[in-house]
């Protein structure tokens, strides 16, 4: 299979991924006055699918690099747990400032109730296909444990399926199959972010009011265009390397300064006398 092909198939699955995560983080069927702690739901649990999802998007990107073995067990990988841990101590914390009251936590006399924010008819976490969140829902704290839960097993399958296929003989052997490699998870798994953002921003834009319609389609009339955007905007830089025989895109690191070049603006008294 080719790289666009298979690329392509990637990505149509890891739409699916996000469609179901969403369906869970969105807004349920009452619309409730604490709307402040439902769009907190909403957006943390968003950050944190997306904070779940680089920190496995890099760790594998390494294994394809040839920078870690290649039978590095991303999951339990210690800078990964860290920083998924971190990500969910972040979501309890803000789903506790904006639905736990004034005292800010959950379980309290004076949280947010569960069919004010429209979570009451929901007595176990929703899951997701192959994860298993069956977490009692009794309070708003609940409510972050299941989000979490959800959006971490969304993380794995969209990495999953970004690189779980990857023959391991190419890795970090520079080859074009090895540049293959590493665009199809780096586009992949951006698409499925931007697609995530995009599904997020539209329901947040119902819970504030500005249209009552399903997401992404009809939606805020933005999500669409967004998400065509996104598969068309972060794929055709990729692919367009791969087929030319260079690396994929680097995103997020400056080029080194070359010997004997300065940064920054010239100094007076610099330059030749």
């Amino acid at each position: 299979m080719n790289c666009s092909r298979r690329l392509h198939l990637t990505l149509l699955a890891l739409a699916v991924t996000a469609g179901a995560l969403v369906a869970v983080m969105s807004p349920r069927a009452a619309q409730a006055d604490p709307v402040l702690c439902e769009r907190s739901l909403s957006s943390e649990s968003a950050k944190f699918t997306r904070s779940a999802t680089v920190a496995l998007q890099r760790c594998e990107d390494e294994k394809v690099m040839g920078t870690v073995p290649p039978a590095t067990d991303c999951s339990t990988d210690g800078g990964v747990v860290d920083a998924i841990g971190r990500a969910r101590a972040k979501l309890a914390r803000k789903v506790g400032i904006r639905c736990g009251g004034q005292d800010h936590t959950c379980g309290t006399a004076d949280d947010d109730s569960l069919v004010s924010i429209g979570w009451g008819a929901i007595g176990t976490s929703p899951g997701l296909k192959g994860a298993s969140c069956g977490t009692a829902i009794t309070t708003c704290g609940d409510i972050a444990t299941c989000l979490a839960c959800v959006g971490q097993a969304a993380a794995s399958q969209t990495v999953t399926l970004d690189y779980g296929s990857f023959n391991s003989a190419q890795f970090g052997t520079d080859s074009p199959e090895n540049f293959c490699q590493r665009s199809i998870g780096q586009a992949s798994t951006k698409f499925f972010l931007d697609r995530l953002k995009a599904l997020q921003k539209c329901w947040d834009g119902r819970l504030k009011g500005h249209h009552a319609n399903a997401c992404p389609d009809p939606g805020d009339g933005k999500a669409v265009t967004r998400i065509a955007h996104a598969e068309e905007s972060k794929v055709s830089p990729h692919l367009s390397r791969v087929r030319r025989g260079g690396p994929p895109v680097r995103r997020g690191r400056r080029p080194r300064a070359r010997a004997g070049r300065v940064r920054g603006p010239v100094q007076r008294g610099d330059g030749p006398q």
